[in-house]
């Protein structure tokens, strides 16, 4: 994950520092020494660094917020280093949506997080439907009249879907 990093000293004196670094090669060192010496070179105490995420670039993007500490971005990136990929999709969303309050959270609902490996409403609710037997006391003349695309619409407005960026979408089924 890249972070492009900012000094609140340095940009509360118009001075705008934003540099990405990236932390899988970038050390908070480097960092540390890179900002040092920008506000050392601006006249400002260069032992006081707070340094904020001014922006987030990569796959996890979502994860982090702006204004975060970069000491935040290590911690991110450590924690989901061990997650596969639709798990951190999962994590996305739940923390995008609002699901959850932060991270940490994020990973103790991670079972809360179902994929559904649809990308229509129309399907889900067919499945269910099909799953439950919920209209199989009807003939099979009639079913075919059964609007799978409105269940859908009240299935989303009442549930809790959320669409991944590969337009997949996802349940929360705390």
């Amino acid at each position: 994950m890249k972070v492009a990093v900012e000094e609140w000293e340095l940009y509360n004196n118009g001075i705008l520092l934003c540099k990405w670094f990236d932390t899988e090669t970038d050390t908070m060192g480097e960092i540390a020494a890179y900002v040092s010496k920008a506000k050392a070179a601006h006249n400002l105490n260069s032992d006081d660094l707070e340094m904020f995420i001014a922006d987030v670039e990569g796959e996890h993007v979502g994860l982090i917020k702006g204004d975060e500490s970069v000491n935040y971005a290590y911690e991110v990136a450590e924690k989901i280093a061990e997650f596969e990929e639709d798990q951190i999709t999962a994590i996305k969303l739940m923390l995008e949506a609002g699901v959850v309050n932060d991270l940490d959270d994020a990973i103790e609902h991670l079972e809360d997080m179902v994929c559904t490996g649809e990308s229509k409403m129309e399907d889900i609710a067919y499945n269910y439907i099909q799953e439950t037997g919920a209209i199989s006391a009807l003939g099979e003349s009639l079913q075919c009249y059964f609007d799978y695309e409105a269940l859908g619409r009240d299935m989303e407005i009442n549930g809790s879907y959320y669409e991944a960026d590969d337009g997949v979408l996802w349940e929360y089924v705390s």
